[in-house]
């Protein structure tokens, strides 16, 4: 491995600097949501991360592969309780639950590799118990 790769940034080191640059650049609050799998708890953490935040915009990124639906309704409506405005960044994926929260805000901005949208693993699976 060369010296190069060695220092190189972590992806998630690099996303935490990207978000940083992008409040600095647009002036308004920016939440990072990154989850495995979205769950109940990301609600408090949502809710501990803006604090007593509110305000006219706020820039979210969003990368998740999905998971329970109701949870990810529910961080949305907090979030939209707080904020008059979301913009949503997808820098790489938003699946499943995670395009809900995607759809809560005003604008969405997918990143070259973004995407968002069904599962297409859980499709998958299903369409394969259907052609048997």
């Amino acid at each position: 491995m060369s010296t190069i790769e060695q220092n190189a940034p972590t992806v998630e080191q690099r996303i935490r600097e990207l978000a940083a640059e992008l409040r600095m650049h647009r002036q308004h609050p920016c939440l990072l949501f990154v989850s495995a799998s979205i769950q109940g708890r990301d609600v408090l953490t949502v809710r501990t991360a803006i604090e007593e935040e509110r305000g006219p915009h706020l820039d979210l990124i969003v990368s998740s592969p999905g998971g329970d639906i109701g949870a990810a309704y529910l961080v949305a409506r907090e979030l939209r309780r707080r904020f008059a405005s979301l913009t949503v960044f997808v820098p790489f994926q938003a699946k499943s639950a995670a395009t809900l929260l995607c759809l809560s805000g005003g604008e969405l901005i997918l990143g070259s590799l973004g995407s968002w949208g069904h599962s297409t693993s859980r499709w998958t699976r299903s369409r394969r118990r259907i052609a048997r």
